[in-house]
């Protein structure tokens, strides 16, 4: 027993140099003597040539991914400076994975594919490595010769060409179709020759497992999968706001406030409003709710008559305004053109489903239906800006009285404008024919001064009239002699 115990001993201690030098995997295998080490040469177009050190259980991939790391590592070390680094990045960080030839000393040859093994596991493209093996790595060239592959494809690119390789063979390395596609897929494959000219075109099904050459492109086409995450922004006086899935082009405003539970008592239809994101107003008003909804908990429906206001100066009528009172009118820059569904009647588009109103919601649409508002909104040169209570009847003398009246900047009363809410028409209130309805705005203008520079101007503008009209008729005069 004690003669066992000792022979035990001693081999232990016989191995521990071999272990206890280095603990790197490289230190190991050259220290190792006892673990039967192979010798394995790398030749051709890889990051490094010569001679290598091997355990009997390694297999192609495994020493190749070794010899490679310990290399590049070596190579990296060497940079001096961010251009230098880059410079060897580029030429190490790439090489064949496919059509590498194992030569043996026998004179068996084996053509090896590593990109084939990485992807399917098929271990006869990765042989365990016996001693004298030679692997010789083909120059990777995708400029000239490579497959191109595109379309529904996982992983579309160009890849190393290897003869004999067929469609299945460069859909499967570039990662198989894309997931999540139904219906006829079709392939098409475009050849040229030598030239660049003359161009060969293929439409094949994925069934026909055509050779393919080197230059082939090759372009996956699916049929159209138009599954998306359509969905509307539905906000309001509705049972269930929020976003309402619909399909791509055939829901209704009366189908999506029917996914929403339909409409709450105190909805007001006419105040409603449909937001489109290709309209560039509808967008700021969009990213605005969208702000609205990731922040603080404020009055809704207060901030959604603030964003009419706002929508009311866009939508600014200058015609009505004096050209010295447009250079100093807080909106006029900002005109926009009318938003096409501004006039939707949702009264109608909700009762006659089917009819002319009815309005095909897109992904993106936000919808917004406020509660019922009898308020109107006074704002300008007046001296408490804000919203009012409507009374049925009244004129616009008494909700300017109710505002505190007007400043000493006000323009006179011929100037004040009503703005309506539902078509955003500017009247005049000099007109006289009028009535003031909830939501309804009344908008002071403000007195510009007129300085010495206005009456400049002015004379400016008239004595270049009456000089043009002094020259057409000095010409007149010249014609008629």
């Amino acid at each position: 027993m004690k003669n066992n115990l000792y022979v035990i001993l001693f081999l232990f201690s016989s191995l521990i140099p071999y272990f206890g030098q280095d603990a790197s995997s490289n230190s190991l295998i050259e220290n190792a003597s006892a673990l039967n080490l192979i010798s394995v040469t790398i030749g051709g177009d890889f990051i490094t040539n010569g001679t290598f050190k091997a355990l009997r259980t390694e297999r192609v991939d495994e020493f190749v991914t070794r010899i490679y790391e310990q290399s590049r590592n070596a190579s990296l070390s060497m940079a001096k400076d961010s251009q230098s680094l880059q410079e060897i990045m580029e030429k190490v960080e790439s090489f064949a994975t496919r059509n590498i030839l194992l030569k043996r000393m026998n004179g068996t040859e084996l053509f090896i594919d590593l990109e084939q093994f990485r992807l399917s596991a098929d271990f006869s493209n990765n042989p365990y490595l016996v001693d004298g093996d030679v692997l010789i790595f083909p120059k990777l060239d995708l400029k000239n010769n490579a497959i191109f592959i595109y379309g529904a494809i996982n992983n579309p690119g160009a890849y190393q060409y290897v003869e004999g390789d067929k469609l299945s063979d460069a859909i499967f390395i570039a990662g198989g179709w894309s997931e999540g596609l139904e219906g006829q897929k079709s392939v098409n494959i475009s050849r040229l020759d030598i030239t660049g000219n003359k161009e060969e075109l293929f439409k094949l099904n994925p069934h026909d497992d055509m050779e393919l050459r080197s230059g082939d492109r090759i372009y996956l086409t699916p049929t159209a999968n138009h599954k998306r995450d359509y969905k509307v922004l539905l906000l309001g006086e509705v049972k269930n706001p929020g976003y309402v899935f619909i399909t791509k082009e055939n829901t209704t405003l009366k189908e999506l406030i029917d996914r929403a539970g339909g409409l709450k008592k105190n909805a007001d239809l006419d105040r409603a409003e449909f937001l489109r994101p290709s309209n560039s107003l509808d967008l700021l008003k969009i990213e605005y709710v969208t702000d609205y909804l990731s922040g603080e908990n404020v009055n809704r429906l207060l901030e959604l008559e603030r964003m009419r206001t706002l929508d009311s100066l866009h939508f600014a009528r200058s015609s009505m305004l004096f050209w010295h009172e447009q250079l100093n009118y807080p909106g006029d820059y900002l005109m926009e053109s009318e938003n096409m569904f501004k006039n939707i009647n949702f009264n109608l588009a909700l009762k006659n489903h089917g009819e002319s109103e009815e309005v095909i919601l897109r992904d993106g649409d936000v919808v917004l239906i406020p509660e019922i508002f009898n308020k109107v909104y006074l704002y300008g040169q007046i001296k408490k800006i804000g919203y009012y209570e409507h009374i049925p009847g009244k004129n616009y003398i008494y909700y300017i009285g109710k505002a505190g009246g007007l400043t000493e900047q006000a323009r006179e009363e011929d100037r004040i404008f009503l703005i309506k809410r539902k078509t955003n028409e500017w009247i005049s209130l000099e007109e006289g024919d009028y009535s003031i309805e909830p939501g309804d705005y009344i908008y002071v203008p403000k007195e510009i001064p007129k300085d010495f520079n206005y009456y400049v101007n002015q004379i400016s503008q008239y004595a270049g009239i009456i000089g043009s009209i002094a020259t057409i008729v000095v010409l007149l005069i010249q014609v008629t002699k």
